[in-house]
Formats: structure tokens, sequence, C-alpha cells
């Protein structure tokens, strides 16, 4: 990577940066990174090491691990596990780019952008959107279209470097990520001004787009046009996902989305006032007993219908029902009953893993017997792949753990214990260091598996080796430590868990 000229590395504000970074809301692609954690607790210290790296170049010089996280159904999308400092630089330097960018997402931008159509009066509406839109933006097309937009030349032959110098091989912007949401989001404006420009009625939320029509003619032409502006900017439409509808079609087509839910879920709408809808985040949420029973009865519903397609790949799946915000509810109730259909859940809906290891992960305070129970029949009857298996692993690394041994003996089933060690070799960088950091947690880790996972070379990797050797019960730890400040950082914060 190319080391940032003076004037860059003075505007770059470091230190709010890392404090937001290291404390925004967690994303789904992949488990919050021990690094995050550990820096949280020295906040200064770290914005300092993190500046003095970015001055010696010495960050972003190798690239990223990725992981194929599923989609809904069948589809996959490449996670980047970026250790914190390389994603503090990259946020940093992104938000030199100010009014440039495309505003940031707002809670009801989403809501807004489906209604567009409809408050427009179009009597035909197209649903269509990018393919693999993060993998293929061309990043020298983005930095013509970032330097016209903020004219930040310094910044922006950075942002360049950087992001070539993490994916030389497979090109694009990292997904999972808030400085890449921002430089998509900006990408995928310029393509909305386009259209308009040409005097389409369009909207777009992230990569999704919507444009409206007076005739079915109209939409064709609408979608001609849309099919070249895309291409001029090395772009791929999604044709699976394109459609033309009538306006009674579009808004029909809503009205089933929204219709998640069985009778007495509908009943208690009220009283979910305090549940955020789009990322599934409990806030408060009032009267725990009864939306846990409600859940748990729309829970049951579904395995009931998926019962049958399981065993039969012909037998249609039933309608998406909204199991994020079930999962959400039952692990804010701490209500182990769902512990039953986590393998169905992981075989069936594999885009709600994280969401399921986050129930996991707070069941194993109130149960971990019945958890790994859990965890045990999802590995002996699923197809996990990577990061099924990832998401896993994260549930299994719980500080707060309840112990069913006592206090002082490992709390995880044995069975388990082996099937993290067996992840713990593998090829995967992401997977083995969360396996490992798992072992540490539940006081299995031996020396010879922290010491594989140790010699790998990547930064990802490099963190938690470091908050493992603050758990390994060994004599001399210093002696085993990296002498890297920031390393150091992280195994202090792990002992003192």
């Amino acid at each position: 990577m190319r080391e940032a000229d003076p004037d860059l590395l003075r505007r770059l504000d470091i230190r709010t940066a890392l404090e937001t970074e290291s404390s925004a809301p967690r994303r789904d692609l992949l488990p919050i990174q021990v690094g995050d954690l550990a820096a949280q607790t020295k906040l200064d210290e770290v914005a300092g090491l993190i500046a003095t790296r970015a001055q010696e170049g010495s960050v972003g010089l190798e690239p990223l691990p990725i992981v194929a996280a599923n989609k809904w159904r069948h589809g996959r999308r490449p996670a980047a596990a970026m250790a914190l400092p390389e994603r503090v630089l990259y946020r940093s330097a992104t938000s030199l780019l100010g009014d440039g960018l495309a505003p940031e997402r707002q809670e009801d931008d989403h809501a807004t952008f489906l209604n567009a159509p409809v408050e427009n009066g179009n009597k035909f509406i197209i649903k269509t959107d990018l393919a693999n839109y993060y993998s293929s933006i061309h990043l020298d097309r983005l930095a013509t279209v970032l330097l016209s937009r903020t004219g930040e030349w310094s910044t922006v032959t950075w942002l360049h470097g950087f992001l070539n110098a993490l994916s030389p091989d497979i090109g694009g912007l990292p997904q999972g990520n808030f400085a890449s949401d921002r430089l998509a989001d900006t990408y995928a404006d310029t393509l909305l001004r386009k259209l308009r420009r040409r005097g389409l009625d369009a909207w777009r939320y992230s990569d999704d787009f919507r444009m409206g029509a007076s005739t079915y003619q109209n939409a064709i032409n609408a979608l001609e046009m849309f099919d070249e502006e895309v291409r001029a900017m090395g772009l791929y439409v999604n044709e699976r996902k394109t459609v033309v509808l009538s306006q009674e079609q579009y808004v029909a087509h809503m009205e089933k989305e929204r219709t998640f839910f069985t009778e007495a879920w509908k009943q208690k709408r009220d009283q979910l006032t305090t549940v955020d809808l789009y990322s599934s985040l409990v806030i408060a949420p009032q009267g725990n007993e009864v939306l846990a029973a409600v859940a748990m009865e729309e829970l049951q519903a579904w395995a009931e219908k998926i019962a049958t397609a399981r065993e039969n790949d012909e037998k249609s799946i039933p309608t998406k029902l909204d199991l994020g915000l079930v999962l959400a509810l039952l692990k804010a109730a701490k209500e182990p009953a769902a512990l039953v259909h986590v393998p169905d859940l992981l075989l069936m809906e594999p885009q709600f893993a994280h969401q399921v290891a986050g129930y996991l992960y707070t069941m194993s305070e109130v149960d971990a017997e019945a958890a790994d129970t859990a965890v045990l029949r999802t590995v002996r009857t699923t197809a996990l792949g990577k990061w099924k298996t990832i998401w896993l692993c994260y549930a299994l690394g719980n500080t707060a753990r309840e112990s069913f041994s006592g206090p002082w003996q490992p709390s995880l089933n044995f069975e388990v214990a082996d099937w993290l060690k067996m992840q713990a070799a593998s090829n995967d960088e992401i997977l083995a260091s969360h396996a490992v950091w798992s072992l540490a947690v539940n006081r299995l880790l031996i020396q010879d598996i922290w010491s594989s996972l140790n010699i790998r070379p990547g930064a990802f990797s490099r963190q938690y080796s470091a908050a493992a050797l603050g758990k390994l019960s060994v004599s001399d730890k210093e002696s085993l430590d990296s002498g890297d400040q920031f390393d150091k950082i992280i195994r202090q914060w792990a002992e003192k868990l």
C-alpha cells in the first residue's frame, strides 16, 4: 500500500473513526472481531498506533481473506474479513470525501423507496437490481467518479491504492463495512442521476432500482436505457430479479411480502413498536413472555411447513417469514424452546445464520448444555459450509457462558470441543481464528493449537492469536508475545475477561 502524503495524514480523524468503527452496530456478514472489543478499552492508544502504521504505510499490505456468505435461499455474497486498523483508515479516508458522497442511509429510506413509484402515479413499475454489485465495481471507474464528485485527489488516490492492495485478484469493493457502503452508494447514485437525466422516473436503495412508466412499452424502453447505462459503468443487470409489473400487481406484491405473520402475531403488532423491523434489533422490548410465546408459535408453524420440503427438493418452500424478528424476540426473552429448531433453520434458511448464532450465544448463558446439544445436532445433520461454521464457532465463544461442570472446569460438551478443534485446523484463516478463540474462552486451548494459528501471517488471524494467548495456560506469556503494541492490548484485554 502506498504511503499517505503528510497533508492527508494530518486531515485523517483516526480517533473518531476508531471510536465509531469499533462500537458501530454489528453487521450480519461476519462476527464482531476481538480487536474491536479490545480497542474500546484503550481508544487513544490504539488510535495512535493506527496513525503510526498509516505513516509507515504498513496497513493494508495483504489481500483480505474472503468467505462466501449466504443470501436468501441459494444466493452468495463475498464477505471480506478486514481487520480493525484497515477499517479505521478506510472509514477515516472515506469521510474526507464529505458532501461528494451519496447521503448515508436512513431508517425510513427503504420504505420511501418502495412506495415512491406508487405515490408518483406510475401505471407500470420495473423492479430490478445490479448483479454482484460490490464485486463488479471497477476501481478505476470508481476513482474517476469520486474525483469528479469531490475533487479530493490525494484522498481518492490513496483509497484507490488501498483497495487495489486489499483485493488485487478479485477487484471491487469489500463487502461488510460502512466505508464500502458509502462508496458503493455513491457509484449507484451516479447511475441514478444518469437515468433521471434521460427522463426516467427512477428511484434507488443500495443497488435496488425502481422505475416507473405510463405504458408497458415505455417500461420496456426504460429497461433498455437502464441496461445501456449499467453496462456503460461496467456493471450488469440482474435479469433474474428484473420484472415489469402493473401498479396493482406491484402493490399486491408489496402487501404479500409484508404478510409474514399468523393471526396471533398480527394481534400483537402494536406491542412490537420497540423492534427495529429492518435490522431485527430489539430495543427494550415490552412483555417478553407474551412476545416470545407468539414468536414460538410462528417458528413452530414454519417448522411444520418445511418438514416435508426438508426431505424433498421438489417440494415448494414456504413463503418467506420474518424469522429474523422471531429469533430476535426469542433471544431477548432468553427463551430456550427454539433450540430444537436450530438445525432446520441453518439448513433451510441459511441467510439467518448470524441471528441463529446470536440466539445460541445468548442461550449459552441460560442453558449451555442445551445450546451445545443444538450445535451437536446441527453439525451431525446439516451441510454447513465455512460461513455457517464460522457463526457456530462464534456462538460457542461467549465469555459469560454458563458453566455446567464447575467454575474451574471446561463447560463445553466434549464432542463439541472435538468439533471445534477440527475447525481450528482449517486452512481458512477466518474459520480457524474463531475456532481457536472459542477454545480459548472455554479453557480448552493447548499451545500446539495456538501455535498453528500464531504462525499464520494474516492481519485478521493475528488479533485472534494475541487474544487466545491471553487465555492460554502457560507460565510465560510475555516470551510468546509478538512484541507488537496492539497485540499486547488485545492480549491484556483477553486476560481480564
